[in-house]
């Protein structure tokens, strides 16, 4: 088992003890249904609490000088590639044969530094017939990045953007009855202001302007 995961059972079990014990002492309503959301609060509390204690005592113990020790702090997945934004990187990596993933990591220029249970947040989607993209702001960052799959005929197979730079940024998933469904990754530098782009299909697709037709 992966030592992050590990820590992470600790941590809640821990958690469990801790809210038992409070809720044992302080918990006093007679009404059955407030009891158990006064318990359910409590260890919601706690437990962010304690992962919160957690993720940060990891990060001021361990000095993960690459994104891949930090990453396998809490997974044991194949890594596929790391995309470095300004102040994080998003490591993409395989749950399984046919599913892809990414995960956030913060960086300085020291070292990397493992996220808190929720580092980022989906700031645009784009969906149509062959496509679905997200684009993740990672919080406490300025750093956007878009990742998702589209679907590509054989006689059609280029994708690019505004940059003209499609390497390492795409990955072939399946290529079945001559459709290709590929995994789309990016870092979109200056989200706000950029006019960034992709081609996909012979479609330009704004991914600040876009809507479906």
């Amino acid at each position: 088992m992966v030592i992050g995961k590990f820590l992470g059972i600790v941590v809640l079990l821990l958690s469990l003890i801790i809210s038992f014990l409070i809720i044992k002492k302080i918990v006093k309503a007679k009404n059955k249904f407030i009891r158990i959301v006064f318990s359910v609060l409590i260890f919601l509390i706690i437990t962010a609490v304690m992962s919160s204690l957690f993720v940060s005592s990891v990060n001021f113990i361990c000095k993960f000088d690459t994104a891949e020790s930090a990453f396998r702090f809490n997974h044991s997945e194949e890594i596929v590639d790391i995309v470095d934004g300004k102040s994080s990187c998003m490591v993409i990596y395989k749950k399984n044969k046919n599913t892809m993933s990414v995960y956030y990591l913060y960086k300085s220029d020291a070292n990397y530094k493992i996220p808190h249970s929720f580092s980022s947040r989906t700031v645009k989607n784009i969906l149509n017939t062959n496509i679905g993209l997200s684009v993740d702001r990672v919080i406490q960052t300025g750093d956007h990045y878009i990742h998702g799959l589209a679907i590509l005929n054989e006689s059609n197979d280029y994708i690019s953007n505004n940059k003209n730079d499609s390497f390492g940024k795409f990955i072939l998933v399946s290529n079945m009855n001559n459709v290709k469904t590929i995994f789309i990754y990016d870092y979109i530098d200056n989200y706000e202001t950029d006019d960034y782009y992709l081609i996909i299909n012979d479609e330009k697709i704004n991914i600040k302007e876009y809507h479906r037709e």
